[in-house]
């Protein structure tokens, strides 16, 4: 069995994808398999793909598919993964030497279900914009590290445990990573960090989220979301309530002040019902979770924590619609 399965959604890509591949290959990890999933590029991005598979076919392995998306790209990797453990980094962005080596040391040493590490933003210059490094986990007591990170990369989850909760990414939508993070999140037994950051997020004028222009073209993994609320709470939380509770809000207060800014009226209200819902039906007493003071000593940035606050004031109040609609239209 490998240890790792590196799982690799490529989409037009053609300026990055070598860079990424090159620092995988260069992991002293060893004994990793890396799945590169090139997901209907019009670019050259397939033909890079196919040339580093041909070059090195014990370690890389190439799969194409029609463009479904990161997701269906994601989904394929898993289902054919061999390694002992999972992980995820996008096409345009690279990690350290030793990224992989260190979240498999921390697995073993406490048989973990999931580790994170932290990373660093870096520009087309390679300068670093900021860099998020977790300090510790402590099981009720210090578990913010886990939902602080809440992209799909920068965490190494054991495959059995993906496979034992039958985690999947949902097709078709944006914020995909929210539903598979909560659930590993509330789900895993024994979490570790990892206090470096090795993993090294590309910012550039092509990303994602630089070309995001609102809800109008796109929707969030509502149903998804709830499906993994529902499953959590029928399969019994295994790590701390408030915690989870928080990652939740953590969740829908980044989707209403990131997703909102230049969506149509009915998005924003679709929502806002959505987020007053969930929050309504699955989390009643969220205005008594002691995590919500945005005063509160956490290792979250304070604007995350105002913002979590600032829902659940909103939500309480119920006039999260009519506030979130001026909101949208004065950053439109």
């Amino acid at each position: 069995m490998k240890s790792v399965s590196v799982i690799v959604p490529v989409y037009n890509v053609e300026k990055y994808l070598a860079r990424c591949l090159d620092s995988l290959l260069g992991q002293t990890q060893p004994d990793i398999e890396i799945l590169v999933v090139n997901d209907g590029s019009t670019d050259t991005s397939g033909r890079i793909v196919d040339e580093y598979a041909q070059k090195y076919p014990d370690r890389i392995r190439a799969f194409h598919m029609e463009n479904e998306g990161v997701s269906a790209a994601r989904n394929r990797g898993v289902a054919e993964a061999e390694g002992k453990y999972l992980t995820f980094v996008d096409s345009d962005d690279y990690v350290t030497v030793d990224y992989l080596e260190l979240m498999v040391e921390a697995a073993e040493k406490n048989h973990s279900d999931l580790v994170v590490q932290g990373f660093r933003m870096v520009d087309e210059s390679g300068n670093v914009l900021a860099e998020v490094c977790p300090t510790a986990y402590i099981p009720g007591e210090k578990e913010e590290w886990p939902l602080r990170i809440i992209s799909a990369w920068g965490r190494l989850f054991r495959r059995e445990f993906w496979m034992q909760h039958n985690l999947t990414f949902p097709l078709g939508v944006r914020a995909e990573d929210a539903p598979v993070n909560l659930a590993a999140n509330a789900l895993a037994h024994h979490i570790q960090v990892v206090p470096r950051a090795g993993y090294q997020y590309f910012q550039h004028s092509a990303s994602a989220m630089h070309n995001f222009k609102g809800l109008q073209k796109y929707r969030l993994p509502y149903e998804a979301l709830e499906k993994t609320l529902q499953y959590i709470q029928e399969t019994g939380l295994v790590n701390d309530r408030y915690f989870y509770e928080y990652c939740v809000m953590r969740i829908l207060a980044f989707w209403v002040f990131e997703f909102a800014r230049g969506s149509s009226v009915a998005k924003i209200k679709e929502l806002c019902h959505y987020i007053m819902d969930m929050l309504n039906t699955y989390i009643p007493e969220y205005m008594r979770n002691p995590y919500v003071n945005p005063f509160r000593k956490l290792e979250i940035p304070f604007v995350h924590r105002a913002s979590i606050w600032v829902l659940a004031v909103l939500c309480k109040l119920h006039i999260l619609t009519p506030v979130i609609r001026v909101y949208a239209k004065l950053l439109h």
